[in-house]
């Protein structure tokens, strides 16, 4: 059995450490977008590239299903439909299938403007 856990939640909702303690820690891929703004260790928010940071993640996790490994991918998923892409991915290569939301809020690692985060909890489909 493969497995693709899709953890969902608001910027410092612990979608990161959720990831690592239950699935990174029993070997499974970790993917996020977030990844992409990663330069040297820190991360740094471009907004015009949000676009591409969503796409590098769905590479990624298209070749981890290639390689039929177990992945979790940790993103914002603020609309129900942008789990689609993953989804659809899962039931095209038989893999099964957890979404996990995050509530907590902690104070997030990533750095987003405050403006964006308001902007993604109006959005942000429960």
């Amino acid at each position: 059995m493969t497995i693709m856990v899709l953890v969902r939640g608001l910027p410092g909702s612990g979608k990161s450490t959720y990831s690592h303690v239950n699935f990174v820690s029993q070997g499974f891929k970790h993917l996020e977008t977030d990844m992409f703004f990663i330069k040297n260790g820190v991360f740094k928010y471009e907004p015009g590239k949000y676009a591409q940071a969503v796409e590098w993640c769905q590479r990624r996790t298209i070749e981890a299903v290639s390689e039929r490994l177990n992945i979790v991918i940790s993103n914002h998923f603020l609309r129900h439909w942008e789990l689609g892409f993953y989804l659809q991915l899962a039931e095209k290569n038989n893999y099964d299938v957890v979404v996990h939301t995050c509530y907590t809020q902690y104070a997030a690692k990533a750095t987003y403007p405050q403006r964006l985060i308001d902007t993604m909890q109006t959005m942000f489909e429960a």
